[in-house]
C-alpha cells in the first residue's frame, strides 16, 4: 500500500493541507523552502505516489497531456513523437502516450482512455486513419485543446508539418542542376495505400515537382524517351499496393524492376522515403547498374540506415525536435488560454537536403 499524504503529515508533524501545498508545484500557497525541501525528502523516501483518482475526483487537473501517435516503426515519426514527449515533460506534465498504428480501430477506446484520464490536451502525431478524424470528435465535443504534428490535418486544429512541397522543389532542381534529364517521382499514393490509410505528403510533394520541372522548361510524360530533342522529362508513378510494416522495402523494389525493364529507363529517381529509395536502388543493383554514374537515386525523411548503405542517400530531413517543440508550444498555449487568436491553423517548417553520394554529387 502506498503511503498517502495524510500518513506523510502525520509523520512530519504537519497538516495535510501543508503537505498537499509542498507536493504541488503549482500550489498557491506559500512555503518556506526548508518546509518544501522536508516534504518532499520524506516523500522521495517512502516512494510517494500522488493518488490521481482522489485528485480528479476533487476536480483537480489532472497534469497530463496525451499524445496520439500513428508512426508504428517508422523512424521519423518516432523521432516527432520522442522530441514532442520530452518538451511536454519539460512544462511539467504528465504523459499518456498510445500508438494507434498497433491497433486497428483502437481510437475510439483510446479517446476514451483520454478522456477517463482527463488529460488536459491532446497532440495528435501522423494522423494517417481517415476513420480517426471521426472517431476524434468525440474529444473535439468536449473541447479538450488539440493539435496535430505532421500526417493529415483536423479542420480547426492548429497543424504542423514540414514543407514537403518546398522540399521537393529543392530536390527535383538538384538533380536536374547535375545534368539529369529523365527524372521519376516514385512513392506512394495518396488514396487506399492500404485499407483506411492515405497519405497527405503525396500531393504536396508532387506540386513541388511539377513546378520545378515546369520552371525549367520540362514536362511530364507518360514514358521516357532517349531522344536528344526530349529535353527535361518527368513522370510520375504511384501505387496503391498492401502496406507491408516488416517489408518496407518489397514495393517500391518491385516497382522499380519494372521501370527497368522498359525501353528507356530514368537517369534520376525521387523516391517518397528512404525505405522507398532503398528497394529501389537493390533492384537497380540488381541489374547491374551503377549507382550514381548511370542512375541515381533520392529519398525522404534522412532515416539511419540512409547513412550506412553500400552507396549513401542522398535525402530530406525535416527538424522534428523544432515542429515538436512548436506543436508542444501552441498545445500549451491553448491549454493556458494564452493568445489563442493568433494560434496560426497552418505552420510549415522548411526541410534540409542531405546531399550523399546516391545522386552524384
Amino acid at each position: 500500500m502506498s503511503t498517502t499524504q495524510v500518513q506523510l503529515a502525520r509523520l512530519l508533524g504537519l497538516s495535510r493541507s501543508t503537505v498537499a501545498a509542498a507536493l504541488n508545484p503549482n500550489s498557491p500557497v506559500k512555503l518556506r523552502d526548508s518546509t518544501r525541501e522536508l516534504v518532499e525528502k520524506e516523500a522521495a523516501k517512502l516512494n510517494y505516489r500522488p493518488n490521481r483518482h482522489a485528485q480528479l475526483m476533487r476536480g483537480a487537473k489532472s497534469g497530463i497531456i496525451g499524445i496520439f501517435h500513428f508512426g508504428g516503426l517508422s523512424q521519423v515519426a518516432a523521432e516527432r513523437a520522442w522530441h514532442a514527449s520530452q518538451a511536454i515533460q519539460n512544462a511539467g506534465y504528465s504523459i499518456l502516450s498510445t500508438d494507434l498504428s498497433w491497433s486497428p480501430g483502437g481510437v475510439k477506446a483510446g479517446c476514451e482512455a483520454m478522456l477517463d484520464a482527463k488529460v488536459e490536451g491532446l497532440l495528435v502525431a501522423g494522423l494517417n486513419d481517415p476513420a480517426s478524424v471521426t472517431e476524434l470528435k468525440v474529444i473535439r465535443k468536449k473541447g479538450l485543446p488539440m493539435v496535430t504534428l505532421s500526417g493529415n490535418e483536423l479542420k480547426g486544429v492548429p497543424h504542423i508539418r514540414g514543407d514537403a512541397n518546398l522540399a521537393m522543389q529543392q530536390m527535383t532542381r538538384h538533380l536536374l542542376r547535375l545534368g539529369r534529364r529523365r527524372l521519376l517521382l516514385l512513392m506512394p499514393h495518396s488514396e487506399d495505400i492500404a485499407p483506411g490509410i492515405y497519405l497527405w505528403a503525396f500531393p504536396e510533394r508532387l506540386k513541388g515537382f511539377e513546378r520545378s520541372l515546369k520552371s525549367a522548361s520540362g514536362k511530364l510524360v507518360k514514358t521516357f524517351s532517349a531522344s536528344s530533342r526530349a529535353g527535361i522529362q518527368g513522370r510520375v508513378l504511384s501505387c496503391n499496393a498492401a502496406f507491408d510494416l516488416f517489408d518496407p522495402y518489397r514495393v517500391s523494389k518491385e516497382m522499380m524492376q519494372g521501370v527497368l525493364a522498359e525501353k528507356c529507363m530514368p537517369d534520376a529517381v525521387i523516391c517518397g522515403d528512404d525505405e522507398w529509395a532503398i528497394g529501389a536502388m537493390a533492384a537497380a543493383r540488381e541489374a547491374g547498374l551503377r549507382i550514381p554514374q548511370q542512375i541515381a537515386f533520392t529519398g525522404y525523411d534522412n532515416t539511419s540506415q540512409g547513412k550506412y548503405i553500400d552507396v549513401p542517400l542522398t535525402t530530406v530531413a525535416q527538424p522534428s525536435k523544432a515542429m515538436a517543440g512548436r506543436a508542444v508550444a501552441i498545445l500549451l498555449a491553448m491549454i493556458h488560454k494564452e493568445n489563442i487568436g493568433r494560434i496560426p491553423h497552418l505552420t510549415q517548417f522548411p526541410c534540409e537536403l542531405i546531399i550523399r553520394r546516391s545522386c552524384g554529387s
